[in-house]
């Protein structure tokens, strides 16, 4: 993350992202041509194929890089901390997946501690300037 806001600040609008986007499909080209061969050539795959990479990949890093410019990094680590939180309450409401209690547990913990990051950071008193002699 860090390095992706040092790319973001660099490069105006997506250009971080879309240069971050062209990297990883050249990684991953060679492995996806050998395993999908010839059904690439499909129109229905790329279809399919271009339609999970805006849902998986572009939406979301979209919204974490743009987010990422208009917050702190504290705010933003504990909106990441908390994302799996959301994700397990999104499978319960719509895949009507049941998360085991220590799952329930571990997700509980994550919460909590986001929300002992963010009280103890207001709650931080402001350090007095130092007085310095004959000044």
């Amino acid at each position: 993350m860090p390095l992706s806001a040092r790319v973001g600040a660099l490069l105006p609008g997506g250009g971080g992202l879309a240069l971050a986007m062209a990297f990883g499909t050249l990684c991953v080209l060679p492995a996806g041509l050998v395993e999908g061969g010839s059904a690439l050539a499909d129109p229905v795959v790329l279809a399919l194929g271009f339609g999970v990479a805006m849902l998986s990949s572009l939406v979301p890093c979209t919204c974490e890089t743009e987010t990422l410019r208009r917050v702190s990094a504290l705010v933003f680590g504990v909106l990441l901390s908390v994302e799996p939180a959301i994700g397990a309450l999104v499978a319960l409401l719509v895949l009507h997946e049941i998360i085991s209690p220590l799952q329930t547990l571990g997700l509980a913990a994550v919460v909590v501690a986001s929300v002992g990051v963010i009280r103890g950071t207001r709650r931080a008193p402001a350090e007095p300037e130092p007085v310095r002699p004959g000044g």
